[in-house]
């Protein structure tokens, strides 16, 4: 007698959404994926994780595929146990909780944003905050669309102005 060979493990294959929405206000961002006819789905084929640091959609079976969203990194911290997702008819809604009220720029980690935070905190410790409020600047300027760039140009000019006049800063 041979003795029957285990099958090998079959991998699932996952369907990636990118089908999404966000909006903010102070303290919460709705989060919206949207997947068509997820609100028919049976309620255990419907995933949701939410940690500290990022969100993970997972569909099982729907119309014969698994569905899967995440966001690996968020841009900023949020507040898992008072957040909360649900089911509506053509999406996942989810609400998070900021942990802090900084507006965010997008959903995802910014990893320009982090290099520019790090480079500032070590111009803070060497006790130069202008080189860090230069770099900045200069990101902005280049980042920038035309509005932002008419800005800087415009406060640069009055500086310079005030600066010629020998006005000293917050002198009205």
């Amino acid at each position: 007698k041979i003795a029957a060979e285990a099958a090998p493990a079959k991998t699932e294959e996952w369907t990636t959404v990118e089908r999404v929405g966000w909006d903010q206000k102070d303290r919460e961002i709705e989060y919206y994926v949207f997947i068509d006819g997820v609100g028919g789905a049976p309620k255990e084929s419907v995933c949701v994780n939410i940690s500290e640091w990022s969100v993970e959609v997972r569909v099982r079976g729907l119309n014969g595929k698994n569905l899967l969203h995440r966001v690996p990194r968020l841009y900023d911290r949020i507040r898992p146990d008072q957040s909360f997702w649900r089911v509506r008819k053509d999406m996942v809604q989810m609400l998070l909780y900021k942990a802090g009220t900084d507006r965010w720029e997008k959903i995802g980690f910014d990893s320009r944003r982090a290099a520019r935070e790090a480079a500032m905190q070590e111009n803070m410790r060497k006790g130069d905050a202008g080189g860090g409020l230069m770099s900045m600047m200069k990101e902005m300027w280049e980042d920038g669309d035309d509005e932002t760039r008419r800005t800087i140009a415009r406060a640069w000019a009055t500086a310079e102005q005030k600066k010629a006049r020998g006005d000293t800063p917050g002198q009205i």
